[in-house]
């Protein structure tokens, strides 16, 4: 099964082409199935470390509709969004309401799915309570003479990649980079290169965002990105061209 899906608001615009080749947009003739993930969102909010769940739906048909339910229906279910006019793809990204100084409920997370065709399939997704280091921006100077962005930050140890965003106010991508090894520790964004969604112009207010993400155990290879144990992110508010 291949899936398909731009999530413009969070980090796992899954699909885009420089992320996974994979992804097709042509309507499945196979059964009606889908791909699940539950995972952990870790953040510093008004100075504290908090987290939330990400969820996310990746399915080979078109979806009426999809919800998940917590372990021991604690919290009650949680509706899903279409990612895009395909409506193939759901999804429910935290906001920051949602998140919370204690942990999200680790265990089974039940989806239950129904296609456009009437069928309904449930999924699950056993979610863990892993260490996630939340990255360390050292950094951020911007070149006039060569139009580049350079960001340094601390090495990670504890993570299987990391992604450069930067968004816009409201959280749209603007950019995003390829995936970066753990030991990388510096990136220069120029803007006539790299993963450009739309355009930045000077003065342009951006959120700069470090993602360090741990994928689980038991993961297939080929679908990493789609099997997220948790992700980490710092931020830091920039002004491009400054």
């Amino acid at each position: 099964m291949k899936a398909a899906g731009l999530s413009t608001k969070f980090f796992l615009s899954l699909c885009v082409p420089f992320l996974l080749n994979a992804c097709s947009n042509d309507e499945s003739t196979e059964d009606f199935d889908a791909i699940v993930d539950t995972f952990i969102v870790k953040k510093k909010i008004d100075g504290q470390i908090k987290s939330a769940n990400a969820y996310y739906v990746y399915a080979n048909n078109k979806v009426a509709s999809a919800t998940v339910t917590p372990p021991d229906d604690s919290g009650g279910s949680v509706s899903l969004n279409a990612v895009d006019d395909r409506k193939s793809d759901y999804h429910h990204e935290p906001d920051t309401t949602e998140f919370n100084l204690i942990p999200p409920e680790p265990g089974n997370y039940v989806f239950e799915i129904e296609s456009a065709g009437g069928e309904v399939i449930q999924k699950t997704d056993l979610l863990k309570l892993i260490n996630l280091t939340i990255p360390e921006i050292d950094s951020t100077y911007y070149s006039k003479s060569t139009l580049t962005l350079t960001v340094k930050w601390k090495k990670i140890t504890d993570t299987d990649g990391l992604f450069i965003k930067l968004t816009d106010k409201e959280g749209d991508i603007v950019y995003i980079s390829p995936a970066l090894a753990g030991s990388v520790t510096e990136l220069q964004i120029g803007t006539g290169e790299g993963n450009w969604i739309s355009p930045a112009n000077p003065g342009d207010v951006m959120i700069l965002q470090i993602q360090s993400v741990v994928i689980e155990d038991n993961a297939d290879k080929n679908y990493s990105l789609y099997n997220i144990e948790g992700t980490a992110i710092a931020e830091k508010i920039i002004i491009w061209g400054e």
